[in-house]
């Protein structure tokens, strides 16, 4: 691949990244907020675990992708 081409496909990996964290990040603190003022009971942790476990995974397979100029969905 051409130099241009790589750094668009990293950043378009990194693009990727940063949805992904989002997506499962926001909604896993939320729920912790819901736990922590009573909305939600306590066992909910075990779900907020299993959301951030997957999605870190995601993530840095998406920043290993940008760090070597891979397109997000090329594998």
């Amino acid at each position: 691949m051409t130099f241009v081409k790589r750094i668009w496909a990293g950043v378009l990996s990194l693009i990727a990244a940063l949805i992904t964290a989002a997506a499962g990040f926001v909604p896993g603190w939320y729920a912790h907020l819901a736990i922590s003022i009573g909305i939600a009971p306590t066992w909910v942790y075990a779900c907020i675990v299993a959301l951030v476990l997957v999605t870190s995974a995601v993530v840095l397979a998406f920043l290993s992708k940008a760090w070597q100029g891979i397109p997000p969905l090329q594998g």
